[in-house]
């Protein structure tokens, strides 16, 4: 029951956002088709903010409210704007024709969106969430969902039994989520979160069709079809479904942030108030679903300036798009500011790092260089494109260049495009800095780069879409030659990226669920057996998800005495106060020589268990005296 009406909301709200596209190209300016796209691509935020704006109107509102509430608005709407359906069946008849020439192309253009959603399904329904990172999240929107209530939005110092905030980012992802995980009949959580499991994964082929979006944008006819394999074909995209990523969520509102930036592109006429208050709303969104979101829109909206010559932008709605931008970063900024008063930096106490320094743990952290190591801008250049795919790089910059050599002029908005884009490719290689750099957060942790290579699509389509008028003014006779060369590229490109989705569904982490027997539900198993009132530490607050007895995150606020110990009878001590009967390592090696881990492997009445991946250390009896 609850399953269902979350999807019959969830269409809802994809239809009135869809449906009012023409109402708000209007007002705006831009493409109603493109943006009717995009629009579609923006449920999941949608969402999000209903679900945030219920919470702060009715805290502990029942459930179905949280899933009642937006299908009744998006029911409004559509009454409202009922013609705007008639428009979303002309933009299609419309679009088909543009393709005519290639019905091929399109089915299998269509094809590859079809299987995605199908792998999306399937890992929905068959495997459990296992990456790190959306545990982490789960955590959070599982605690907001039992509350339902602003206040109970985990922070970075929460009590003993409480969840705490893990990571640097704000809370409009796990609002979404904690929307989906609410759509059971049953406990919230596993193994009732194949809704939540499915929204997750859904962000994906959303995010698909917001590139497709932002391509139609610059391209006309068949060629802006070919962004959907085009994207798929980005080396790192495939982290998404395999990790339940939040990539695709933080990476969609950018991309309408530079829907919106095309149609500044050689207007004249001074940006209207409707357009300024969408460009904020957009800018916010993005900068809120994760921190790097904040950089790269920076440099996005820093571009304009040096791209303005190539972009006929006038320097008055430059300067309006610079406003939009400081406003649209205040909010990022207030809790910026809040995190550095309260806890000494920006990012609060989000990374676990921050808990290294003067401790035992500096030493085994400084060792991963991946972070911090400092390259030349060659160099991160070529390990950025082994990581993001070779072939994809160096075509996608070697187009860019092409565009604003000799293009410009007759396709500014490809200019915007190629200009952001090679900002975006270059300037976070530059090292700068000490310790954790941005360089290093893009090449250590590559998915980072997705939100870069999500210019990419549009920017392909619209080189060949350029080439191939090029080629048809200079070979007007060769026109049958012209389409079999193009339709063939077409084919072989959208072919390839079918098998790679193929791929990714014969190669569903089918070992997902014997992972979790092995890893999370073992520890969570165990933890759920110790006596009423005793608590347990854990290194890797994953498990937490998994578990009815919140564990003590070692890397907290609660849980930095436990790093901070001199010797083994302060460890004693800080067991003994907090009821400590667990402690569970995942990266135990990473403790040896520390009090905590010579305590524990030292200590009378300690019972240890050797998983496949975790050691598990069972406090059996306290020392006394």
């Amino acid at each position: 029951m609850m399953a269902v009406l979350y999807v019959v909301q969830f269409l809802l709200v994809c239809l009135a956002l869809a449906a009012s596209a023409r109402q708000f190209s209007r007002c705006v300016g831009v493409r109603s088709a493109p943006w009717a796209m995009f629009s579609i691509a923006l449920t999941p935020h949608i969402l999000a903010l209903l679900t945030l704006a219920l919470a702060a109107a009715w805290p502990g509102a029942p459930r179905i409210a949280f899933l009642l509430v937006p299908a009744a608005l998006g029911t409004i709407i559509l009454v409202i704007v009922r013609s705007g359906l008639d428009d979303l069946h002309s933009a299609a008849v419309s679009m088909a024709r543009n393709t005519k020439p290639f019905p091929l192309l399109l089915s299998i253009a269509a094809a590859c969106v079809s299987l995605l959603l199908i792998v999306s399904i399937f890992n929905a329904i068959k495997a459990p969430i296992i990456g790190h990172d959306a545990l982490i999240y789960l955590n959070e929107a599982k605690a907001f969902a039992e509350n339902r209530d602003l206040k109970g939005i985990p922070g970075f110092e929460e009590g003993i039994g409480e969840v705490v905030k893990a990571h640097p980012h704000q809370f409009l992802w796990q609002a979404f989520i904690s929307q989906a995980l609410m759509a059971t009949d049953g406990s919230l959580g596993y193994p009732n979160d194949v809704v939540a499991r499915g929204a997750i994964l859904i962000t994906l082929p959303l995010m698909v069709i917001a590139v497709t979006a932002l391509a139609c944008s610059v391209t006309s006819g068949w060629p802006a079809l070919l962004a959907i394999p085009l994207v798929l074909l980005t080396q790192q995209i495939r982290y998404i479904p395999a990790a339940g990523s939040i990539d695709a969520f933080r990476i969609i509102p950018f991309i309408g942030v530079m829907c919106l930036a095309l149609g500044v592109v050689g207007r004249k006429e001074r940006l209207t108030p409707a357009f300024f208050v969408s460009l904020v709303v957009l800018s916010t969104l993005t900068s809120v679903s994760h921190t790097i979101n904040v950089v790269f829109l920076a440099l996005l909206f820093a571009s304009l300036v040096p791209l303005a010559p190539f972009t006929r932008i006038t320097w008055p709605n430059i300067v309006l798009v610079e406003i939009a931008a400081v406003i649209s970063a205040l909010p990022s900024l207030a809790y910026f500011a809040e995190n550095w008063f309260r806890y000494g930096s920006p990012f609060g106490l989000g990374f676990d790092y921050y808990f290294y320094r003067n401790s035992p743990l500096w030493a085994v952290f400084s060792e991963q260089d991946a972070w911090t190591i400092h390259r030349n801008p060659i160099q991160a250049l070529v390990a950025f494109a082994t990581l993001q795919g070779q072939i994809l790089t160096y075509v996608a910059i070697s187009a860019a260049a092409i565009i604003l050599a000799f293009c410009r002029k007759h396709a500014p908005e490809l200019a915007l495009i190629a200009g952001v884009f090679l900002l975006l490719v270059f300037i976070p290689l530059i090292s700068l800095g000490e310790e954790v750099t941005l360089q290093g957060a893009l090449l250590s942790n590559p998915r980072y780069g997705l939100l870069v290579f999500s210019l990419a699509p549009a920017l392909l389509t619209g080189t060949i879409g350029i080439l191939l008028h090029k080629f048809a003014e200079a070979f007007p006779e060769a026109t049958p030659i012209q389409k079999a060369g193009s339709f063939g590229i077409a084919v072989v490109i959208s072919l390839y990226a079918a098998k790679v989705v193929l791929y990714w569904a014969l190669n569903t982490p089918e070992s997902a669920m014997a992972y979790l027997n092995e890893s999370e539900l073992k520890v969570a198993s165990i933890s759920d057996q110790l006596p009423a009132g005793a608590n347990w530490l854990t290194d890797r607050y994953s498990v937490a998800y998994y578990s009815d007895r919140i564990p003590i995150k070692i890397t907290s606020k609660l849980g930095e005495p436990f790093i901070r110990a001199k010797s083994t009878e302060e460890i004693d001590r800080l067991l003994e106060d907090m009821k400590i009967e667990m402690v569970a390592l995942y990266t135990p090696e990473w403790w040896d020589g520390t009090p905590l881990y010579q305590n524990l492997t030292h200590r009378d009445g300690v019972e240890i268990i050797q998983t496949k991946y975790w050691r598990i250390f069972i406090i059996r009896k306290k020392q006394k005296g």
